[in-house]
């Protein structure tokens, strides 16, 4: 309903963020103006959109802690730890995944959307990264929960964004799962039915997303707690068998003592 107003900012830092609260507004650096095409540029302000409708105040309140840390190491490092340990951390990371989606919406163009992913990864200089590798790597990257923390912490300096890689493989998947184009159909629900969904069938839906994800997940440890669960599962299963089996015995002796 009203343009947010956009500011540019002289860093060397490729970076462009939302903040505020009533007003949210967009900053972009002049790292991310230099080495971003018309049309990647495109795909960054429709990413930045997104936050002002919907993320700007969490994203704003999570900066805000983030702050509050500097002022002594220990203080830091121990609000640092919580917040990235957070569900708001964990909310802040799908926010990412989100503003992609827009911004593939304003531009789109799947192969803009991937190059601003290789230029978040590698800089400016394309000619040097291998595209084939990318992809390949993000085509088998699948991240789930304590995974999608570990790899946010340690891809950058300021973990507020998942690696570049996992964005393109979550941005790639939506569009290869069909979802990308059925937006572009115009099946997606509108904020003027709002009134008619239901609380728990979206909590079911998320449900069954994060278990689709946890089924899926090709993360090496992602799979090592899958196999633990399963076998975890079967003792439990073994277990109440076997309770079940003396529970029986029990009986039938309690009955052959009765009738003698």
């Amino acid at each position: 309903e009203e343009t947010p107003e956009l500011f540019v900012v002289q860093s060397p830092m490729v970076n462009a963020f939302t903040i505020g609260m009533d007003r949210p507004f967009i900053v972009l650096t002049t790292g991310m103006l230099d080495i971003m095409t018309y049309e990647e540029q495109r795909f960054v302000v429709g990413h930045e959109l997104a936050r002002t409708v919907r993320h700007a105040v969490y994203r704003t309140v999570l900066m805000h802690l983030m702050r509050l840390a500097a002022p002594s190491a220990g203080f830091r490092w121990a609000v640092g730890r919580y917040v990235r340990s957070s569900r708001l951390m964990e909310w802040q990371r799908k926010s990412e995944l989100s503003g992609d989606r827009a911004g593939l919406l304003c531009g789109q163009d799947v192969h803009t959307a991937i190059r601003v992913q290789l230029k978040l990864a590698g800089g400016a200089r394309i000619s040097e990264i291998d595209v084939d590798a990318f992809l390949a790597q993000a085509a088998s990257t699948r991240p789930v929960g304590i995974c999608a923390t570990a790899c946010s912490s340690c891809s950058t300096r300021t973990p507020l964004a998942p690696f570049s890689v996992l964005r393109a493989a979550e941005l790639k998947k939506w569009v290869d799962n069909g979802e990308y184009a059925a937006v572009l159909r115009g099946d997606y629900p509108r904020r003027s039915t709002d009134h008619e969904a239901k609380v728990s069938e979206e909590f079911r839906n998320a449900a069954r997303t994060y278990k689709n994800n946890f089924d899926t997940s090709e993360d090496p440890l992602i799979k090592t707690v899958r196999d633990i669960g399963s076998g975890f599962t079967g003792a439990v299963d073994a277990v109440g068998n076997g309770i079940g089996d003396v529970a029986s015995d029990i009986k039938g002796r309690f009955d052959h003592w009765r009738k003698s």
